[in-house]
């Protein structure tokens, strides 16, 4: 993913050397979301944040 201020162009990696698929252009916050709908995550959290303490 890169970009500027309001623009940011998304790709799902599809190897360690090679650009990828472009996904579009998209504001930051929906970009991270397609990329991960992309990949099949289906959320935006990290997997450590269940992990943190109060939420057991």
């Amino acid at each position: 993913m890169h970009g500027r201020n309001d623009t940011w162009r998304a790709y799902l990696r599809t190897g360690p050397l090679t650009l990828g698929t472009p996904l579009g252009e998209f504001t930051r916050v929906e970009a991270i979301g397609r990329i991960l709908a992309a990949s099949g995550r289906r959320d935006s959290q990290s997997s450590t944040s269940a992990d943190s303490p109060g939420k057991r």
